[in-house]
């Protein structure tokens, strides 16, 4: 039973994920490669509000929600935007898995 609790929960996770990438393809065309790191940073950052610095759930999850949302906002302007005409530059592409390899190096090496 708790097999199949795990499987439908992961299941719910991978399919929200993939319809926000879906959908942010889909209204901007732009394909986010940083995007499942983008969620983890807000994962661990609401997590360690919680477990660390003692805010209750709500306030952790609102934080962490203003937080992600302002390195989303980072991530645009310095991946996407200064490298000028999408159609014609891929170069957004390699900083994009560059930022993503960044958030994911950064939440190895926390400590």
């Amino acid at each position: 039973m708790q097999t199949l609790i795990f499987g439908l929960t992961f299941g719910g996770i991978y399919a929200l994920m993939a319809l926000a990438i879906g959908m942010i393809n889909s209204t901007t065309r732009i394909m986010n490669f940083a995007h499942a790191n983008l969620v983890m940073l807000g994962a661990m950052f609401s997590h360690w509000l919680c477990a660390i610095v003692g805010l209750g759930y709500w306030p952790s999850f609102l934080i962490a929600l203003v937080v992600n949302t302002l390195v989303g906002i980072l991530l645009y302007k310095i991946c996407v935007e200064t490298l000028g005409n999408l159609a014609n530059n891929s170069n957004w592409v390699v900083t994009q898995f560059g930022f993503s390899h960044i958030l994911a190096n950064g939440a190895r090496h926390r400590h």
